[in-house]
């Protein structure tokens, strides 16, 4: 899925995460979704890879989030600046 819910209302998103959880959990579907946005859906990913002209996997949510933003601008060989969103869940992200 590419940017599924871009223009799509807070509560249908909610609705299309909660349906993408079930069809993962309960169907056992494996989903791959790509977005630009990775601080609205941390808490509902289990693995992180990020595409600028190279994959780079980073494995679970968590090794991701306890990254330093230093390493990651030294993956990609730029400065990256990371903005988060803690709406639903109190764990970490990226850090200086």
């Amino acid at each position: 899925m590419d940017e599924p819910t871009v223009g799509v209302d807070a509560k249908n998103v909610n609705s299309f995460y909660e349906m993408l959880d079930k069809l993962n959990k309960q169907d056992g579907i494996t989903l791959l979704l790509v977005t630009h946005d990775i601080g609205t859906i941390s808490d509902k990913v289990t693995n992180v890879a990020c595409l600028n002209k190279n994959m780079h996997f980073h494995g679970s949510t968590q090794e991701f989030e306890q990254l330093k933003i230093d390493d990651v601008s030294q993956i990609y060989g730029h400065d990256v600046h990371v903005l988060t969103h803690d709406h639903h869940h109190h764990g970490g992200a990226i850090h200086d």
